[in-house]
C-alpha cells in the first residue's frame, strides 16, 4: 500500500497515558493489507518507531491474499471511487497497478493474531 505519516498513542484501559518501560509486541492490520508484527522496547518518554509498509492485496480483509481477493479485484477492475476494496495503492481507481500489488503477494498471509 501507499506509505503514510500516521502516528498513534497507546493508552491504558484506565485512561492513564504512562506506559511501563519494557518490551512490547505489536501487530498492525490495514483493511486492504496483510498484517505486520514485531516487538519494540520502550524505555520511557516518547518513542518513535517505524512499522514499515504493509503488503497490499487483501481485498476482503481476511489476512490472506488468494483467489477471493482476485475475484473482488476482477469485479472492481476499471472502477473509480474512494471506497474500493481493491484499490490497493489508494489512487482512486482499480487498475493494473492494483493487480500487480495483489499478484506480488498472491498466496501470502499476514502476521497472525498473537494474544495471550
Amino acid at each position: 500500500g501507499a506509505a503514510g505519516d500516521d502516528t498513534f498513542t497507546v493508552q491504558a484501559d484506565s485512561g492513564e497515558t504512562n506506559l511501563n518501560p519494557g518490551t512490547y509486541s505489536w501487530r498492525i492490520k490495514g483493511a486492504r493489507n496483510l498484517a505486520s508484527a514485531g516487538t519494540l522496547t520502550y524505555a520511557g518518554g516518547t518513542l518513535n518507531t517505524e512499522f514499515g509498509v504493509q503488503a497490499a492485496g487483501d481485498a476482503n480483509n481476511t489476512n490472506i491474499v488468494n483467489v477471493q481477493d482476485f475475484n473482488l479485484l476482477k469485479s472492481q477492475f476499471g472502477a473509480g471511487g474512494s471506497a474500493l476494496a481493491s484499490d490497493f495503492n489508494n489512487d482512486g481507481v482499480v487498475n493494473a497497478q492494483d493487480f500487480n500489488l495483489l499478484k506480488s503477494q498472491f498466496g501470502a498471509g499476514g502476521a497472525p493474531v498473537n494474544c495471550p
